[in-house]
């Protein structure tokens, strides 16, 4: 019986685990998250101090502390760019940030870069999990799905990412972005204004030809001969209520 139960001990993180994350993540979204408008902008804005206040969170952060990185590249999509976005919600209710995540910064760092967390025995920082992670798996749409708790951040999604569901979440997160006139994308006739995002990752999404097949597929206002003429003012306000 000692032998069994030691086995058991030591056996790996089962999929279990990772359904209850997923589960309670979503609970959280749907609890805490909810469309609204604030200075102009449109957003999910996220009741920070509620979320604070709810112990799901805690369950949820331990959980996820313990799980494996999965082994398919949809799989391993969506489940950075869940670690993400309820890393940044982290940080804010831990930080109790009420104005701004670069607020979080020091004099030599980013919030981005200053901040760290232990996943699976590893310490990560936001920076590491967009730039060393993300960024490498070729797929240009996360910039629509990472949020980095700002108002003019494509919107944090009210649902967990799924490996299932990832194409259809990362086509809609896109989608809506770019409809957004007042943080995605505006147009006028043939001239273009994009968020900063695009100006920022340029080299994620390709040549200006490249780019302008890729919004594309968005909007049909969008010619071949469009050009971008320029870029959106970022608000780095808080996303929240």
């Amino acid at each position: 019986m000692k032998t069994y139960f030691l086995l058991f001990l030591f056996l790996p993180f089962s999929a279990d685990s990772e359904d209850d994350f997923i589960s309670i993540y979503n609970t959280l979204l749907h609890s805490h998250v909810s469309p609204g408008q604030k200075q102009g902008i449109h957003a999910n804005l996220v009741d920070y101090s509620s979320w604070a206040d709810d112990e799901r969170h805690i369950k949820a952060f331990k959980l996820l502390k313990e799980l494996p990185v999965p082994e398919s590249h949809d799989q391993r999509l969506a489940y950075w760019i869940n670690v993400y976005n309820f890393l940044t919600v982290d940080l804010i209710i831990r930080e109790k940030e009420t104005d701004s995540i670069k607020n979080l910064g020091g004099f030599f760092s980013s919030p981005w870069k200053k901040h760290k967390w232990i996943l699976h025995d590893k310490s990560y920082t936001l920076d590491q999990i967009e730039h060393k992670i993300l960024r490498k798996m070729n797929e240009p749409r996360i910039h629509m799905a990472i949020n980095c708790a700002s108002l003019s951040c494509p919107d944090l999604l009210t649902e967990a990412y799924t490996a299932n569901q990832i194409e259809s979440q990362l086509e809609k997160q896109t989608l809506l972005f770019l409809q957004d006139s007042t943080k995605g994308m505006q147009i006028q006739g043939r001239n273009l204004k994009l968020s900063k995002i695009f100006d920022w990752f340029a080299e994620d999404f390709g040549n200006k030809q490249m780019l302008i097949l890729f919004l594309q597929k968005y909007s049909q206002e969008i010619k071949f001969d469009s050009v971008v003429e320029g870029y959106l003012k970022y608000d780095w306000k808080l996303n929240s209520k």
